[in-house]
């Protein structure tokens, strides 16, 4: 996902409008993401927050993103200041839009109070986020 950060940086705004947006991630994704986000975090009017989701589906010591379940993601979100919007990568949902737990996004979106769930693959889909009004 983080591939190719080099030639995105030069697309990235000096500013946008403020928003605040969340990143969902598994425990180990955190530390890839961090560079990442520290260097969007520049711009300005923008706060990206990591949220790093743990998983109970399969336990604690699964760490990856691609096994997080909705059911995970909203017990890590139920409590959480959230965001103006939430980015949640692609690698969740298979290909017929469910998690690994059967739930789908539109189950997430009825159950959580932040209704702003964007899905996204690489850095040029959370750019589009970032800039979008």
């Amino acid at each position: 996902m983080w591939t190719g950060f080099e030639s995105i940086k030069l697309q990235l705004p000096a500013e946008v409008n403020e928003k605040r947006i969340g990143i969902i991630t598994g425990e180990l994704g955190k530390k890839v993401l961090l560079p990442v986000i520290k260097e969007m975090n520049l711009i300005k009017g923008l706060k990206l927050d990591i949220i790093s989701v743990s998983n109970t589906f399969y336990g604690r010591e699964v760490t990856v993103t691609g096994l997080l379940t909705a059911m995970d993601i909203k017990k890590k979100l139920k409590n959480y200041n959230l965001s103006n919007k939430t980015i949640i990568p692609d690698i969740v949902i298979n290909e017929d839009g469910y998690f690994i737990d059967g739930r789908t996004i539109n189950w997430l979106r009825r159950e959580l109070p932040c209704k702003s769930i964007s899905i996204c693959s690489d850095l040029n889909d959370i750019l589009e986020v970032i800039v979008d009004e």
